[in-house]
């Protein structure tokens, strides 16, 4: 998938889509796309082509705000349904989440992707264009997804990773100052 450039083409059609498609049919949709996306990046050879998807998702995903509190319903018939089907429940990725299992599984597949030799320039790149820093909105989202920055946030030296928070400078004048 990764080869051939169907991860941003499934993405749109799905968890993107203008019209979304039916409850079931995404979380599956949501279920593939992570189990294909946390392993992009595990094969040397395949890294730096895995390398421009992943970092295509995890700036075009939507992540969980500020604002927004757990959900309180109980689960769907079709969340229901897949957690019988796959062992686990799809409640913390819709709605006010969010696509929290394809965005946990989009910074593990980044992490494994950017600890492989010779991707350097990536990390750099990843740095540079600001994804470190839009990916920090992660910390506002449920536990897997906290888990799995954390996971990308290992592949940076501690610094990089506090100088991406947008309170950064602040925090370092007031070290100054006191």
């Amino acid at each position: 998938m990764v080869q051939v450039g169907l991860l941003p083409a499934m993405a749109n059609a799905t968890i993107l889509a203008q019209s979304p498609p039916r409850a079931a049919a995404l979380a599956v949709a949501r279920g593939g796309l992570a189990r294909v996306v946390e392993h992009c990046g595990s094969e040397a050879a395949h890294a730096i082509a895995a390398y421009p998807a992943l970092v295509w998702l995890a700036e075009t995903l939507p992540y969980p705000s500020a604002q927004e509190a757990p959900l309180a319903s109980p689960p769907s018939a079709d969340a229901l349904y897949l957690s019988d089907l796959e062992g686990t429940t799809t409640v913390e990725d819709g709605g006010q989440y969010g696509e929290a299992t394809v965005l946990s599984a989009v910074f593990k597949g980044l992490a494994t992707t950017l600890q492989q030799q010779g991707l350097g320039e990536q990390r750099l790149n990843f740095v540079h264009r600001g994804t470190l820093a839009h990916v920090q909105a992660a910390q506002k989202g449920p536990a897997s997804l906290k888990n799995a920055l954390k996971m990308l946030n290992d592949v940076f030296p501690s610094q990089m990773v506090q100088a991406a928070d947008h309170r950064y400078e602040q925090r370092l004048q007031d070290m100054i100052k006191a």
